[in-house]
């Protein structure tokens, strides 16, 4: 055990920084991790609770990821941290996202500040991972350093840090190059939503509608639908999908919206109205404990139907017990007792000759006998 761990309460109380990991307040020990000047000011981190790779630690207000293994001990955790000293903006589908980053010199010069690889044109930037940045991928372009770049590769090989390689690339007219935003101007959308169904949208109970939608970005209409996000005012009366898809569930009104996604201002309502009557639909199901199997001179096992009305468990209604051999043409090889209009009790017959077959186990609707449940009942040895 090294000094710092024979007296880390003591180097903690009185060498201490006030810090900050993936939000929560902390304090650890700060040491240089370059013996000699350099261009990244590493720090090493020493601290008694777990600390990860890609870790944010906030400290003397500035942000650093961990971008080492962190070196477990008895008492303290220790990694290596470096300050993310640049942003980057990156569109993830329609919606601008900023990553905290470094910039590594692998291969490369620092000429004012900026990194640039000489042979190629090419910076590495790494991003800790979250679940925005785990979607930047080939082809994302950004703008950084006066130069704009484009991912030709990311390696996430190292968990919780992403390494993503970029080329320098060309200026278009949709850049931002004041803001740092590339291909801002292409997400610059000027939209607007309307449904072309009939109004008021009226829907069979028991039935669905598929609402239509026409999406207009700057005046023209787009063939391809942005995100669109639909809710209902009353999902007891009609539930809807972002697809648009209108549910009907019971008898009233309701009012759907459809707003697409980051724009708030492209939003439409339109009222729903559900009426009719659903026509009854009846099934039978067999329920029992553990698996459907009986044993030679055993015990007689319960089994409890159930009643559905258009799939919902209903209790108004009862069914009728019967029980066949399915697969042995001798006597019957279970009997039934205890029957009711809702359970029943299952037993086999104490003959070996029975072990391996089974019995058809069937409930039926007491008013309707179209209606019925047939569950296999495997017999099987007493031991």
């Amino acid at each position: 055990m090294n000094s710092v761990e024979k007296l880390w309460d003591f180097f903690q109380f009185e060498k201490g920084q006030q810090i900050t990991i993936n939000g929560v307040q902390n304090s650890g020990i700060i040491s240089s991790a370059s013996e000699n000047p350099s261009y990244y000011d590493d720090q090493y981190l020493r601290i008694h609770v777990p600390i990860k790779t890609g870790d944010i630690i906030e400290y003397q207000n500035k942000k650093w990821v961990a971008i080492s293994q962190p070196e477990e001990n008895s008492k303290t955790y220790r990694a290596k941290m470096r300050e993310l000293n640049f942003i980057i903006k990156v569109y993830i589908g329609e919606i601008l996202h900023e990553f905290d980053s470094t910039i590594d010199s692998v291969g490369a010069y620092v000429e004012d500040g900026k990194v640039i690889n000489i042979a190629a044109g090419e910076i590495i930037i790494t991003v800790p991972s979250n679940e925005y940045s785990d979607k930047i991928d080939i082809g994302a372009r950004f703008i950084k350093l006066g130069y704009a770049w484009k991912v030709s590769g990311v390696d996430r090989s190292k968990k919780g840090l992403n390494m993503i390689h970029a080329d320098k690339d060309v200026f278009i007219s949709d850049d931002d190059k004041q803001n740092e935003i590339a291909d801002r101007y292409k997400h610059d959308h000027q939209y607007a939503i309307s449904i072309s169904n009939q109004q008021p949208i009226e829907v069979n109970l028991g039935g669905t509608t598929q609402l239509i939608f026409i999406v207009t970005d700057k005046g023209s209409q787009v063939s391809t639908l942005p995100e669109i996000i639909c809710t209902s005012s009353n999902e007891a009366i009609a539930t809807v999908s972002n697809t648009g898809l209108i549910t009907s569930i019971s008898n009233g009104e309701a009012a759907i919206t459809a707003m697409i996604a980051g724009y708030p201002e492209a939003t439409v309502t339109v009222s729903t109205k559900v009426t009719g009557t659903v026509t009854p639909s009846y099934s039978v199901g067999i329920t029992f404990k553990n698996t459907a199997q009986i044993r030679v001179g055993g015990f007689p096992k319960p089994f409890t139907a159930v009643v559905y009305e258009n799939g919902t468990v209903i209790t108004n209604k009862t069914v009728t017990w019967s029980a066949k051999n399915k697969d042995y043409t001798g006597d019957a090889m279970a009997t039934l007792s205890d029957m009711t209009g809702t359970a029943c009790k299952l037993a086999a017959l104490n003959n070996n000759a029975y072990i391996g077959h089974s019995v058809v186990l069937t409930a039926t609707l007491s008013d309707d006998s179209t209606v019925f449940y047939d569950l296999n009942v495997l017999i099987i040895s007493y031991t």
